[in-house]
């Protein structure tokens, strides 16, 4: 059973996704408890509800209950993956069209764990090279991705997108093949644009009949395939979620499938890129624009800022073929991917082309493999209806308009009517690696572009995209992309970058900026492919990671800055505008008001510890903490009993089987209560903690020293100083300087007395 200090998010009463979420909330929280816990007490056995369900669909409705059974704890293996709390496990199929059927799955956990809210994905599940799950040409539920949140506390369900693979050469596209669903208008329609919302709307009738109460939230999960569903969504059914996370999303995706034909076109014979080529000329990239982000690290924050010139390997006249210089073939071809198609009636842009430094991914689909296992088969089944089509006749300037009529209509999603989505209050959050080998990265700026034209001017207050950097390492590894919250390649970590953090904490950031109003000034990552520990701030676009000080694998040594117009590479800092950061000037007022160390101070001005709290009763189980400052790791995964935060939405004391969550931190006291050497203590400007399943916590905090290092004699001075300014003893941004300076001040000293 999760334990915590205080009332579970479960019991938050339900309102509009776009309701601030303030003292008032808590406060309705409080008084709901009791009425959820006694509804809780009501209710018949689980077993017996999950049996009653099945029960109550029969045979002759267009809604079928296949099958209703009740999984206790670690009783499903899904490739090592094991459902930690019992649930619910109802597979329902349900009629749609003229003579057509959905399946899909509905995964009920525990009374006592579940969270009280609703989540459909659809993913990638496994090897993504394999099409499995729903990404591709989908055909299957995405089991894995449901057990990963089942484990959090969802009501999670997923579809297999209106058709079976198994009647669909397994999900595989290959050319001159029949892929009935691609013939069938009513399939064509339910693979991206309609199946979530045709069986969401039963799920969510199984949630409020299990639980006797409605879910309070609902969110959609989904990526590649799933991604553009996620775009589908917000334009065609935006009255469904209230946060939806879209991730690499190939929402253009008949377009998509043409830029697989173009980039195969042009690397056939002579022009053909190795992987040892392709390797040669990332690794150039990297070496003329490694550091534009302020750290030699082999990673490419924003390729858009790097001028690098493809021309600078070509190969001289005695030169052929080599794995370190390109023939004027492969020149012509690695400049043809980095445009990406065009029309050729007016020039116009059929697809963006790949950014500098995903080169060494493109040998995974996009010099052939990826044409054969989707363009082809679009193009006979869908475009032309006929299977001794010739791709290599393709116009692409006449035939862009069959394309577009053909195909197009049925399966892209580029409106930018988001009007219905955004007055719901509804939020969509949307990532994208630079490095991924198959949708080319800049195509969710370009839609983020055409959006703000669209509402003439800022959208932030409800649609972000988040770019993921690639990294790029001498010592290539075994391509494996795994399914996570899209690392900075497709839906995982790119092969060639094991090092950067691939799992994103997406669903908690749309969490806190749909039920809290707290808005994502950056997505925080961690768990890279490699194993190692390294964290990353994903940064909403335009903004950009630069590295400040301390650990380069740590999100606490990076600050975010704005690119300017034209990916000019001079850049606004945030710290150097004339604007008063709160960041910024409380570490300023910080650093003035902490002593030197703690060893240098004569003992008698020491602030004694005070207004410790002690271990939690309801903690038998341990904690594992990571601490970590821009110049300094304090814990790392180190095992302790408690941690108590100054969260922005009140003080909060964190457990081991804590309910996973993503709070912001105000300045206060941080407190680590250890088993064998008691209470630690640090006071911190500001920060991030991240509480992640499996009792993991992480803090990142903008800077934080120990509580006995301070003087609270230098505390009252500096109070004294900053309460002059704030009264009109300065500048506009003098006064507002001052008072963020007070709040850090006044908090410090609150706990030093």
């Amino acid at each position: 059973m999760r334990q915590f200090l205080w009332p579970a998010q479960s019991f938050w009463p339900s309102t509009t996704a776009s309701s601030a979420k303030t003292t008032t909330l808590l406060l309705c929280l409080l008084a709901s408890l009791p009425q959820a816990q006694s509804i809780q007490q009501l209710l018949p056995d689980p077993r017996d509800r999950c049996a009653e369900i099945k029960a109550r669909h029969p045979q002759d409705n267009d809604l079928i209950v296949t099958n209703a059974t009740f999984v206790e704890a670690h009783a499903l293996n899904l490739s090592g993956t094991f459902n930690a709390l019992p649930f619910c496990r109802l597979a329902s199929r349900l009629a749609y069209g003229s003579n057509d059927s959905l399946n899909f799955e509905v995964w009920l956990p525990d009374d006592v764990e579940y969270n009280g809210r609703f989540l459909a994905v659809d993913s990638e599940e496994g090897l993504i090279v394999d099409y499995v799950g729903n990404g591709g040409m989908a055909g299957t539920i995405d089991n894995a991705t449901m057990v990963e949140y089942l484990n959090e506390g969802f009501a999670v369900t997923a579809g297999d997108s209106g058709h079976l693979a198994s009647e669909n050469n397994n999900g595989e596209g290959v050319p001159n093949t029949y892929l009935p669903y691609l013939h069938d208008r009513d399939q064509v329609l339910a693979w991206i644009h309609n199946s979530i919302a045709l069986f969401t709307p039963r799920a969510r009738n199984f949630v409020k009949t299990y639980y006797a109460r409605d879910a309070s939230y609902s969110y959609y999960y989904g990526c590649s395939t799933g991604g553009a569903q996620g775009f589908a969504l917000s334009q065609l059914h935006p009255e469904l979620f209230d946060g939806i996370y879209a991730g690499c999303p190939g929402f253009w995706y008949s377009h998509l499938a043409l830029s697989f034909l173009w980039n195969g076109q042009q690397t056939q014979g002579d022009a053909y890129l190795d992987q040892s080529l392709l390797d040669t000329i990332t690794s150039a990239v990297l070496d003329q624009c490694d550091e534009l982000d302020g750290v030699a690290d082999r990673l490419l924050e924003n390729p858009l800022a790097c001028n690098f010139s493809i021309d600078a390997l070509a190969c001289g006249t005695s030169a052929s073929n080599s794995s370190e210089c390109l023939t004027p073939a492969q020149l012509n071809a690695a400049k043809a991917i980095y445009a990406g198609p065009k029309d050729v009636r007016d020039g116009s842009a059929v697809y963006p082309g790949f950014t500098l430094g995903s080169e060494t991914e493109w040998a995974q689909g996009q010099e052939g493999s990826l044409a054969e296992a989707f363009s082809i088969p679009i193009l006979q089944n869908l475009v032309y209806d006929n299977l001794s089509y010739d791709s290599n006749t393709f116009n692409w300037g006449s035939d862009m308009d069959d394309v577009d009529e053909n195909a197009g209509a049925f399966i892209d999603e580029t409106s930018m009517d988001l009007r219905v989505f955004r007055n719901a209050g509804s939020k969509m959050l949307v990532s994208q690696g630079w490095a991924d080998p198959y949708n080319a990265a800049t195509l969710p700026i370009e839609y983020l572009d055409r959006l703000q034209g669209f509402f003439g001017g800022d959208v932030s207050d409800f649609f972000r995209v988040f770019m993921v950097p690639g990294k790029w390492l001498e010592t290539q590894s075994e391509f494996m992309l795994r399914k996570d919250d899209s690392g900075g390649g497709h839906c995982g970590g790119a092969s060639s970058y094991p090092s950067v953090p691939e799992k994103h904490r997406v669903i908690s950031a749309l969490q806190a900026w749909v039920e809290l109003g707290i808005e994502p000034e950056y997505v925080f990552s961690d768990s890279p492919e490699d194993g190692s520990d390294g964290t990353r701030k994903l940064c909403p676009w335009p903004k950009t990671a630069k590295y400040v000080a301390g650990d380069a694998n740590s999100a606490a040594a990076y600050l975010l800055e704005t690119e300017e117009p034209q990916a000019s590479l001079h850049k606004r800092f945030c710290h150097h505008q004339r604007t008063a950061n709160p960041a910024v000037v409380a570490m300023n007022s910080f650093r003035v008001a902490r002593t030197a160390v703690r060893a240098a101070r004569p003992a008698a001005f020491r602030a004694p510890i005070v207004q410790r709290r002690g271990y939690a009763e309801a903690a038998s189980d341990k904690i594992k903490l990571s601490l970590a400052l821009p110049h300094q790791t304090i814990f790392k995964s180190s095992e302790v009993v408690q941690v108590n935060l100054p969260a922005e939405t009140g003080d909060m004391g964190v457990l081991a089987n804590h309910v996973p969550s993503i709070e912001q931190l105000k300045p206060g006291l941080i407190e680590v209560i250890e088993e064998q050497s008691g209470s630690k203590q640090w006071f911190a400007s500001g920060g991030f903690a991240v509480v992640q399943p499996d009792s993991q916590l992480s803090v990142n905090a903008v800077e934080a020293y120990p509580l006995e290092d301070f003087s609270a004699e230098n505390v009252r001075n500096q109070i004294a100083e900053a309460q002059k300014v704030a009264s009109g003893g300065g500048s506009e941004v003098d006064v507002a300087e001052a008072k963020i300076e007070l709040e850090v001040l006044e908090s410090l000293q609150a706990v030093l007395k």
